[in-house]
């Protein structure tokens, strides 16, 4: 399921799921995409 997003093209949600990790009290380190279909995020807790 894909979903067009503000990041141009698109995404599997990585619109929605990023605001929902940093809003959680994760800190994004690092994330991965694989063709679109596959995310694959490093994260912190944040202190």
């Amino acid at each position: 399921m894909c979903a067009t997003s503000d990041y141009g093209g698109y995404s599997t949600f990585r619109w929605l799921l990023e605001p929902m990790l940093e809003a959680t009290g994760f800190e994004i380190l690092d994330a991965a995409y694989e063709r679109r279909l596959h995310g694959a995020y490093t994260c912190r807790r944040k202190s």
